[in-house]
C-alpha cells in the first residue's frame, strides 16, 4: 500500500513537472513571437534633439534680391494710398480688411487679429478750426481751413489741420513769437519784458514735441498755441520758396503738419494695462487735471502752414529777434506782445473732440518655426496715416506685404525658419503709438519670454539717398551684418554701398527710443529692437518735407521721392535678410559688449552729482548719491569684465558651430540663447520711472522734461529737471536718491544675467 501511494505521488509530481515544462515552452514561444517594442516616439525625440543642432540652411542674399517684385510693392502702395485713412474713419477700416485678405492668401502664414478699444482725437466738422487777424476797421483775415489743392488728387475724407487731443477753445488776444516753444524760449521773451499772460503763442516745429510746446506756453500764461513748419528746419529751402510742391518735394506755404499732441503714449485711460473691453478706464476729465506730469495740453492748439505764419509775423511788433531765431522766412522775426497799427487782436478757434471706443485692429501673420516655434522674431509697421500717407506709413505697409510674399515664396520652395516669424500690422500709431503699445501690455509676460527681437519699418522710404538702420546696442552689429550679407545692385555688398554713402558723415547707428511702434518693445518690454528706412541725403534734409500734410500722396512718391520704387525694394530685401538672420542663426547675434559700452558712455558723460545743485535741506541725500555714484562706477567696471568673458565664450562657441563640431549640446545652446535674450530685460524696473508708469527701461526710455544737466539716464534726467524748478522740496531729492539706487541695482542684475553661475 505504501509503495502504491508513493507511485501515485511520483506520477502526480511528474505530471505537474511536465505541465510546467510545457507551459514554460509555450511562454518562450510566445515571448519570442511577440512584436518588437514601439520606439518610434523615442526615435522621433532623438531626431528632434539632433535637429536642434541644425546650422543655417536659409536662402542666400542673391536669392533674396532675385525674389523682390517692385510691381507688387507698387500695387499695394496704390491700393492703400488711394484715399486718406485716418484712424477711426471708414477709409482706415478698409485697410485692416486689405491686410487680412492679402496675408491670408500667402503660403505658410496663419493670420489673426487682436482688437482694442481706444480713443482718437478728431476735429468737429470740416474746417471749423482756424485763426483770424482782426483789424480795427473790421477787416478779418482768416487762415486757410484746409490745404489748397495744388493738383487734382481726387481725395475724399481729408482731415482738416489738427493737433489731436488738444482742447476746443475760442480765445483772442495779443500774439507772441516763442521760437520752438522750449522753456528757454519763453524765458528769453520774459527777459525782453514781453507780456506772455493772456497771449497766443506762435511757435515753430522742432526742439520739443507738439504737446510739450503747448504745455510750456500754458505754464507761462499763454491761452492758446499755433504751430508751423519753418523753412529753416528742413521743410523748404530758405530763399527758394517758389521751388516747392508740386514742382519738387519741398513743403509749399499752404502745407500743414498734423499730429498728436498727447503727452503720454498708448491709451491714457488704461496706463500700463491693455484697453480690453473689461478694463477699468480713468475718466478724461480726471486725466485732463493731471499736471505732474501732464497728459494733455490745457490750452487749445492748432497747426498752420508757413504762409499763414507769415501773416501773423507780419503784423507783430516788439523786439527784432531774428538773430536769436535764425528762421528761414523772408521777414523780420519779432517777439510780439503788440501789433502793428491798425490791428486790434488775433483770435484762435479750435473745435476738437475725443472719439472714445474706436476699434483698433492689429493684424498678425505668423509663420511657425520648425525647430524653436516658441521663440519669435517680429517685424511690424502701422497702417493709419494723417492723410493718404504715401510716405508715412503706407510705404512701410507696402514693403511689409512684399516681405510677406517673399517669405511665402521661400516657404513654398521648402524653406522653414528655425524660429517663428510674426508680421505685425499695427493700428492707431499716429494718435500716440496706441495699437502696438496696447498689444505689448496685453502680452507682456509672453513677449519677454519668447521674443528675440522686434524689427520696425514705419516709413520705409522718405528719400532716395541710402538705407539707414538704427538699433539698440545689442543688435547694431546684426543690423549691419544683414547689409553685409546682401549683394548691391551695382556690385559689392549693400554694406559697402552704405559706407560709401555715409563716408563723410556719421554712419554709426543710433538707438531709436520713442517715436514709432518700437517704443513699447524697448521702453516697456525691454526687448531688442531695430528700425530701418531709406532716407534723403542729410546735407539737404533730415526728414521729408511733406510730413503729415495733405500733399503726402502717391504721385509725390512715384514721381519725386522714389521713381521706380527702387528704394522700396532695397528695404524689402534688407527686411527679409534681417528676419532670416535672426530666425535662422543658431547662436543669436547679440552684442552684449556694445550694450555695456553704451551704458558706460552714458555714465561718463553725465554731470557729476556734486554739480546737481543740492539744497542744504537734502544734505543726507546728497551724501548718499555721491557715495552710491562711486558704486555705480565700480559696478560698470565689473560689468565690463563680465561682458568680456561672455564675449569670449560666444566667440568660442560660434567657432565650434562654424567648424561643424558634432559634440555641441543643442539644449545648452538653447539655454545660452535664452539667458542672453533676457539681458536687456534686467534694465526694466516697474517702479523706478516715477514720471510715467507705462515706461520701465531705466536706460532706454523717453525723457519728458527739459534740462541743461546731462544725467545720461532718462528717468534721472527728468527728476533733475523737476528738481531745478522745485529745488527746495526735499521729496524730489529723495526720489533722485532712490532712482540712483535703482540704477546701480540694475547694473548688478545685469552682471548676474551675464554670468553663468545659476542662482
Amino acid at each position: 500500500m505504501r509503495q502504491s501511494g508513493q507511485s501515485r505521488r511520483l506520477l502526480i509530481g511528474a505530471a505537474i513537472g511536465g505541465g510546467l515544462l510545457i507551459a514554460l515552452i509555450f511562454f518562450w514561444i510566445g515571448y519570442a513571437a511577440r512584436p518588437p517594442p514601439d520606439t518610434s516616439g523615442l526615435q522621433a525625440l532623438a531626431d528632434r534633439y539632433r535637429a536642434l543642432g541644425r546650422r543655417e540652411r536659409g536662402f542666400t542674399g542673391q536669392s533674396v534680391r532675385a525674389a523682390v517684385r517692385r510691381d507688387e510693392i507698387g500695387r499695394h502702395l496704390s491700393s492703400l494710398a488711394s484715399r486718406p485713412h485716418i484712424a477711426g474713419t471708414l477709409g482706415h477700416r478698409a485697410t485692416a480688411e486689405y491686410f487680412r485678405d492679402v496675408l491670408s492668401g500667402l503660403p505658410g502664414f496663419e493670420v489673426f487679429t487682436r482688437n482694442y478699444s481706444v480713443p482718437v482725437g478728431m476735429t468737429v466738422g470740416q474746417g471749423e478750426s482756424l485763426f483770424t487777424i482782426v483789424y480795427s476797421n473790421g477787416t478779418v483775415v482768416e487762415s486757410q481751413r484746409q490745404e489748397k489743392e495744388l493738383v487734382k488728387l481726387n481725395l475724399t475724407d481729408q482731415v482738416p489741420p489738427i493737433l489731436s487731443f488738444t482742447p476746443s477753445g475760442n480765445v483772442s488776444g495779443l500774439v507772441v513769437f516763442a521760437n520752438y516753444g522750449r522753456e528757454r524760449d519763453f524765458e528769453y521773451l520774459q527777459q525782453l519784458n514781453v507780456t506772455l499772460s493772456g497771449a497766443i503763442a506762435l511757435m515753430r516745429y522742432g526742439g520739443v514735441g507738439r504737446g510739450k510746446k503747448l504745455v510750456n506756453a500754458a505754464a507761462y500764461g499763454c491761452i492758446g498755441g499755433i504751430v508751423y513748419s519753418d523753412p529753416a528746419d528742413g521743410w523748404a529751402v530758405p530763399g527758394r520758396l517758389d521751388d516747392v510742391y508740386p514742382n519738387s518735394w519741398w513743403l509749399p506755404p499752404t502745407g500743414v503738419q498734423r499730429g498728436s499732441a498727447k503727452m503720454r503714449q498708448a491709451d491714457p485711460q488704461t496706463p500700463a494695462y491693455p484697453s480690453l473691453p473689461f478694463a477699468y478706464r480713468d475718466e478724461f476729465d480726471e486725466i485732463k487735471q493731471q499736471t505732474d506730469p501732464p497728459v494733455f495740453s490745457p490750452i487749445p492748439g492748432y497747426p498752420v502752414g508757413y504762409g499763414d505764419a507769415m501773416k501773423l509775423l507780419g503784423v507783430l511788433e516788439g523786439a527784432n529777434i531774428s538773430s536769436y531765431v535764425k528762421g528761414g522766412l523772408p521777414i523780420d522775426y519779432r517777439a510780439g506782445g503788440s501789433f502793428a497799427p491798425g490791428v486790434d487782436h488775433a483770435r484762435l478757434v479750435v473745435n476738437n473732440r475725443i472719439l472714445e471706443g474706436v476699434n483698433a485692429v492689429n493684424v498678425f501673420a505668423e509663420m511657425k518655426g520648425d525647430l524653436e516655434p516658441d521663440r519669435y522674431v517680429l517685424l511690424g509697421n502701422h497702417r493709419d496715416a494723417w492723410g493718404a500717407g504715401a510716405v508715412d506709413a503706407t510705404s512701410g505697409s507696402a514693403v511689409l506685404l512684399e516681405i510677406a510674399r517673399m517669405l511665402g515664396q521661400f516657404y513654398s520652395d521648402g524653406w522653414r525658419p528655425r524660429r517663428s516669424i510674426l508680421l505685425c500690422s499695427w493700428d492707431v500709431e499716429e494718435q500716440g503709438i496706441t495699437g502696438s503699445w496696447e498689444w505689448v501690455e496685453d502680452r507682456l509676460p509672453q513677449i519677454r519670454e519668447k521674443v528675440v527681437a522686434y524689427i520696425n519699418i514705419d516709413i520705409a522710404v522718405r528719400g532716395n539717398y541710402s538705407i539707414r538702420t538704427n538699433a539698440d546696442p545689442l543688435l547694431q552689429e546684426a543690423a549691419l551684418q544683414a547689409l553685409k550679407n546682401l549683394p548691391a545692385q551695382d556690385g559689392g555688398t549693400m554694406f559697402e554701398e552704405f559706407k560709401r554713402r555715409w563716408l563723410d558723415q556719421d554712419y554709426r547707428l543710433s538707438v531709436p527710443i520713442g517715436s514709432s511702434d518700437y517704443s513699447a518693445f524697448i521702453q516697456t518690454a525691454a526687448v531688442p529692437i531695430i528700425d530701418a528706412s531709406y532716407v534723403a541725403d542729410p546735407k539737404y534734409s533730415s526728414y521729408y518735407p511733406l510730413y503729415h500734410s495733405m500733399y503726402e500722396t502717391l504721385p509725390v512718391m512715384e514721381s519725386i521721392i522714389d521713381p521706380g520704387l527702387r528704394a522700396h525694394g532695397e528695404v524689402a530685401i534688407w527686411g527679409v535678410e534681417m528676419l532670416r538672420l535672426l530666425s535662422e542663426t543658431w547662436l543669436l547675434p547679440y552684442d552684449e559688449a556694445a550694450l555695456i559700452a553704451n551704458i558706460r558712455n552714458r555714465f561718463n558723460s553725465a554731470t557729476p552729482p556734486s554739480q546737481w545743485g543740492w539744497p542744504a535741506s537734502a544734505a543726507k541725500y546728497d551724501k548718499y548719491v555721491n557715495d552710491t555714484w562711486k558704486e555705480f562706477d565700480s559696478a560698470l567696471t565689473a560689468l565690463e569684465a563680465e561682458s568680456a568673458r561672455l564675449g569670449s565664450a560666444v566667440q568660442q562657441l560660434q567657432e565650434r558651430i562654424d567648424a561643424g563640431s558634432e559634440d555641441i549640446d543643442p539644449m545648452s545652446v538653447r539655454g545660452f540663447n535664452d539667458r542672453r535674450m533676457r539681458v536687456m530685460q534686467t534694465l526694466a524696473d516697474p517702479g523706478a520711472l516715477l514720471r510715467d508708469k507705462t515706461l520701465r527701461n531705466l536706460v532706454f526710455s523717453s525723457q519728458t522734461e527739459e534740462t541743461e544737466i546731462s544725467a545720461g539716464f532718462p528717468g534721472l534726467q527728468d527728476l533733475l529737471a523737476v528738481a531745478k524748478k522745485r529745488s527746495n522740496e526735499t521729496e524730489i531729492w529723495k526720489q533722485i536718491a532712490q532712482h540712483v539706487s535703482a540704477l546701480v541695482f540694475r547694473m548688478h542684475s545685469l552682471r548676474y544675467q551675464l554670468q553663468d553661475s545659476g542662482l
